[in-house]
């Protein structure tokens, strides 16, 4: 469901920009995790008469020097390192998820990080200079509770 989701709000963008007369190329692929789940993706494309241009899998070999070139770009700028991730911050104070109220295990493991503080300073000009940046305009202000922008 949730792959359909964004796979079918993806396709009504595409399909509203080309009504527009812009020029749309709308990629979208799977992840393979075997032969059964994806020709279960490939069925159900079609079924919903997915309106795609390109179907990519991750395991194309095309697709996997992309990744890399983009991996090493970032990497070598500083916009990726790697630190420790523990969920506790974001559970309440009686270890419960905030959204499910049910007790969580608390956990930590390494992972990688994007950079997004380096681009602060940027974000918030192109957010000035550009005040419909954001669409829908009232996503603004989620966009303004991130991290990155909360000095807006």
């Amino acid at each position: 469901m949730g792959s359909a989701y964004t796979t079918i709000a993806a396709d009504a963008i595409a399909r509203f920009q080309r009504l527009l007369g812009k020029k749309v190329i709308f990629i979208t692929g799977t992840d393979e995790h075997g032969e059964k789940i994806a020709a279960a993706a490939a069925t159900l494309w079609k079924d919903l008469d997915i309106a795609y241009d390109k179907f990519i899998w991750t395991t194309d070999p095309k697709h996997e020097a992309v990744v890399k070139e983009f991996y090493s770009r970032d990497l070598a700028n500083g916009d990726i390192y790697k630190a420790d991730y523990e969920d506790e911050k974001d559970l309440l104070e009686n270890h419960c998820c905030p959204i499910h109220l049910k007790p969580c295990l608390a956990w930590k493991e390494d992972n990688y990080f994007f950079a997004l503080s380096k681009y602060q300073k940027s974000s918030e000009e192109t957010l000035t200079q550009n005040p419909d940046f954001v669409q829908p305009s009232f996503r603004l202000n989620e966009v303004r509770q991130c991290d990155i922008l909360s000095l807006l």
